[in-house]
């Protein structure tokens, strides 16, 4: 993507997709024509699409990210499509590193994810090599800021598993399922997929805003028509330290490279995303996050991400149908 207009509107979109193109126009000091047929042009060429970010946390559902390697042989095809088929899986992607695979569960219990792990063993048998599982704490998107690092950076999108859950019906289930995998373009596009007078979806849409269950909306496209490669940088400290977070988390908000921040529990503390030009950057990224970190023995691992399989914010509405276990202090 050339363009310098395309880049600097998809950069106004950024964490903020549900902007006019006359308040973009405002922003950039440019006819609002010129936004419209720039948007236009990103839906067209580079699959442009508005997604809503969902918070998990208000919803009572945990992110456990799986990374995962699988033994040769033909059962391979049978276990990838017996996890894409599954109803909690939002994300699925082929890596290169230490991992062939990643994969983001979505649970609100996690005996959930052994159950899930038992079906596909006892359908397949023992396929999965190199296993680890993290549940996600925090998550928070930058979005692509390097497309315009010196224009005013959006604010980021962010939920946490700390959130106070909230009850939603069928009809708030169906919406973000409606939404969550393919986006949405208008209010009236909700309206039509879900099947409801489109002043019932205005209503519902902005109570599920209110709520902080969708956060925000930001703008997709695949990063290769960037010219940029994904990679994923797993950071362990041994730490629970409130200042190394601080300061892993300040270099990547600084850095318009990176696309993401978590906050984990396992084997790795920290999940942190970047869109590169160049695998060469890395040196550079791995360094900072080592210097920052001086006094800690820092352990990094990193994946590039090859393609992604299945991605969306929420994958079926049986995912609110599900059982909760119950809780046990």
């Amino acid at each position: 993507m050339r363009d310098p207009l395309s880049r600097k509107v998809l950069h106004a979109l950024n964490t903020d997709a549900q902007l006019s193109a006359k308040e973009v126009a405002q922003r950039l000091r440019v006819r609002p024509y010129r936004v419209s047929y720039a948007e236009r042009m990103l839906r067209e060429r580079y699959g442009l699409v508005s997604i809503p970010f969902i918070n998990y946390g208000r919803l009572g559902i945990v992110s456990y990210l799986i990374f995962f390697s699988l033994r040769s042989g033909e059962r391979r095809s049978a276990v990838l499509e017996a996890i894409l088929a599954h109803p909690r899986v939002g994300w699925l992607g082929e890596l290169a590193g230490c991992f062939e695979f990643g994969c983001a569960f979505l649970a609100t219990d996690v005996r959930q994810v052994g159950d899930f792990f038992e079906s596909i063993c006892n359908r397949c048998g023992e396929v999965f090599t190199n296993r680890q599982i993290v549940p996600r704490l925090t998550f928070e998107w930058f979005g692509r800021r390097y497309l315009a690092p010196s224009a005013k950076q959006s604010r980021s999108l962010k939920y946490t598993s700390r959130d106070e859950a909230v009850s939603l019906d069928k009809l708030d289930i169906a919406i973000l399922a409606a939404v969550g995998s393919t986006g949405v373009d208008s209010v009236k596009d909700v309206a039509q997929r879900v099947g409801v007078p489109y002043p019932t979806a205005v209503r519902r849409v902005r109570a599920l805003e209110g709520l902080g269950v969708i956060e925000g909306y930001f703008a997709s496209v695949n990063p290769e028509v960037l010219n940029r490669e994904a990679y994923r940088i797993l950071v362990q400290t041994g730490t629970s330290s409130r200042k190394a977070a601080n300061a892993i988390r300040s270099i990547a908000e600084g850095d318009p490279r990176a696309t993401f921040y978590v906050e984990c529990l396992g084997p790795w503390e920290f999940e942190l995303g970047w869109e590169l030009e160049s695998a060469r950057e890395l040196t550079e990224i791995t360094g900072m996050i080592s210097a920052s970190l001086a006094r800690h023995g820092v352990q990094m691992q990193v994946l590039n991400e090859l393609c992604d399989l299945r991605w969306t914010f929420f994958p079926s509405p049986e995912i609110a149908a599900l059982p909760r276990f119950p809780s046990f202090a």
